[in-house]
């Protein structure tokens, strides 16, 4: 069977919000994603 997880924007009160509809991480049940650049 396939679950449906229910995802959660991440984005630390310390950081401005990103442009558009981006955000610094997704959480999905109990899995973690993250992104960044490094300059």
């Amino acid at each position: 069977m396939t679950e449906k997880l229910q995802k959660t924007a991440i984005t630390p009160a310390t950081h401005t919000a990103p442009p558009a509809k981006f955000s610094h991480g997704v959480k999905k049940g109990n899995i973690l994603q993250v992104a960044g650049q490094v300059g």
